[in-house]
């Protein structure tokens, strides 16, 4: 009797780095035979105490999604996605088109990964709105379904707070 199978997967943060080692990383990791490759959705390095204290990091970052698009090219097997795409960031449309972009791009690998949001210098200094918490958890339910339903193939129209 065979049991569950364990999988692992990689986040690769695109922040203090080289595109060139961002691409090595990720064919490195595909011809390791590992189940996924991820990015992250960040503009700012979001690392260290300046950052938990409502502060900033500033220093070279790669856009996430870019980076997968590389990442596409680059790796033959590997699932790939941004953990995870902010709510706050694109709207549900957006991020569609980028994430069927993607899979087209990929052959089918690709990962749609959602969240709320939570760094709040990040947002403010792209002019991104930065709400309460539980208002970021109800923009984040709005996209969430929208985007469930344009991935359906589903004609969308929401008409809500955020979306």
């Amino acid at each position: 009797m065979k049991g569950p199978s364990i999988g692992l997967d990689f986040q690769v943060w695109g922040q203090f780095t080289s595109w060139d080692a961002l691409m090595a990383a990720g064919r490195a990791i595909d011809e390791r035979g590992f189940g996924a490759l991820y990015s992250n959705d960040h503009f700012l390095p979001p690392v260290g105490s300046a950052v938990k204290s409502g502060g900033r990091v500033d220093g070279p970052v790669f856009e996430g999604w870019m980076t997968l698009a590389g990442w596409a090219a680059a790796t033959n097997r590997v699932q790939l996605g941004c953990l995870v795409s902010g709510a706050g960031y694109r709207t549900a449309g957006l991020l569609v088109k980028m994430a069927t972009a993607l899979d087209h791009a990929s052959g089918g690998r690709a990962i749609l990964g959602l969240g709320a949001g939570w760094y709040e210098g990040e947002h403010r200094a792209f002019g991104f709105e930065y709400p309460s918490l539980g208002d970021r958890i109800s923009r984040f339910e709005e996209q969430a379904r929208a985007s469930r339903g344009l991935l359906d193939g589903e004609s969308v129209t929401v008409t809500g707070r955020w979306v």
